[in-house]
This record gives C-alpha cells, sequence and structure tokens, in this order.
C-alpha cells in the first residue's frame, strides 16, 4: 500500500515535486499481468526516475534531495518555497525511456534492468489498451532489441522472479520450449504464475496476458 507523498527537488536544478512511494516485496508480488506489471494503483516507487519539469533533466528519485537540502554548486533557477501545489512526478513513456537508456541513465545493473522492464511493460501497454496494437507492431523491433538487452541482464542472477521473468521473455518472442525450460523448478510461492504461463504457451501465445 503506498506510503505517505514525499517533497522531492530535482538534482540539476532545484524545481520541487511530489513523489509516491511504495513498500514492495518483489515484482510478481503483486503481478496482474504475465510481465509482472502490477496494477497501475501499485506502481508508485521510491527507485523509479521521472523527467523534471522545469528543465527537462532525467533524474532517479533516490538522487533527488528531500525539501530543505541545499544544491551545490547554486542553481540557475530559483524556486520560492513550495506551495504544497507542486507536480507530481510522471512515469516516463516510450521515446522517454529510449532517450534514458540512450544517454545512459542506466548506470548500475539494478538501474539498467529498471530502465528496460520500464520500456517493455510500456510497449506492452499498447497491447493492454487494445486499440494501440498498430502502435505496438510499428515498435516491434524496439520490443525484441529491448528484451535481448534485459534477457541477458538477467541471466546473471539467480533470483526465481528473475528466472519467471527470463520465461516470460521467452514465450513473448516465441522461444515456447526455452519458455518451459525456465519454468521447470520454480519456487511454490510462484506456481500460480508458473502454470499459468504454460497454459498461455500450449496456446502458442506471445502477448502479454492479464493474470486471474
Amino acid at each position: 500500500m503506498p506510503d505517505s507523498d514525499i517533497l522531492l527537488r530535482c538534482p540539476h536544478c532545484g524545481a520541487y515535486a511530489w513523489a509516491l512511494t511504495l513498500f514492495t516485496d518483489n515484482i510478481f508480488s503483486a503481478a496482474r499481468w504475465s510481465d509482472g506489471k502490477p496494477d497501475a494503483s501499485m506502481l508508485p516507487e521510491e527507485n523509479g526516475i521521472t523527467r523534471c519539469y522545469e528543465c527537462h533533466t532525467f533524474y532517479w528519485l533516490k538522487d533527488a534531495l528531500n525539501f530543505g537540502e541545499i544544491i551545490f554548486p547554486m542553481s540557475e533557477y530559483i524556486f520560492p518555497e513550495p506551495s504544497g501545489k507542486e507536480p507530481y512526478t510522471e512515469d516516463l513513456d516510450i521515446p522517454s525511456l529510449v532517450e534514458a537508456i540512450e544517454q545512459g541513465l542506466g548506470n548500475t545493473v539494478d538501474r539498467k534492468k529498471h530502465l528496460r522492464i520500464r520500456l517493455w511493460w510500456a510497449l506492452n501497454d499498447l497491447i493492454r489498451q487494445r486499440e494501440q496494437v498498430d502502435a505496438f507492431l510499428h515498435h516491434k523491433d524496439l520490443f525484441s532489441t529491448n528484451l535481448q538487452a534485459l534477457d541477458i541482464l538477467l541471466r546473471a542472477s539467480h533470483e526465481p522472479e528473475d528466472r519467471l521473468m527470463r520465461a516470460e521473455i521467452a514465450r513473448e518472442t516465441g522461444e515456447f520450449d526455452h519458455c518451459l525450460e525456465l519454468l521447470v523448478e520454480i519456487p511454490e510461492k510462484f506456481q500460480r504464475i508458473s502454470d499459468q504461463l504454460k497454459v498461455f504457451v500450449q496456446k502458442k501465445s506471445q502477448v502479454v496476458q492479464e493474470l486471474y
């Protein structure tokens, strides 16, 4: 469930923005979709990335300054005391996620994974929003390239959540046998999701699916 709102300052220019935080165990603990995306109300998190509405620079929420912290060197922007009406940080859209990746904002393995997963979710949102299927097909090459890069990042992990994610990547890229191989020895905690992925494989489905 959401924690309290936090007033942050852009680490580049000092502009204020509100952020929501969320306590989560792992991605699949609250998954509503086969790619691990939770319900929309569960998405805000303190480890996210956003773009400043004032200077338009990307920054990670973990790198932002809490209200009251001083910026050195002093910014060319001068902001008054917060009014409480500042905008909330927003998730990045597909072009912005691609731009953030190209700019090297993934400066750690975890941040690389975060950007790749959010790009995956954003592209799959075009399927979730059924009227956007043509737009998804337009991004098919980007979809494949992103999942290849994400799979490489996940290979070094021994976490069952990452193995489950790799299985879904295999399914969505049509590698059904590999998907089933990755679902072997999935812990009981994730058996419900594993069983549903196997059903999707039997149906030869390659698109994101809602879990039940």
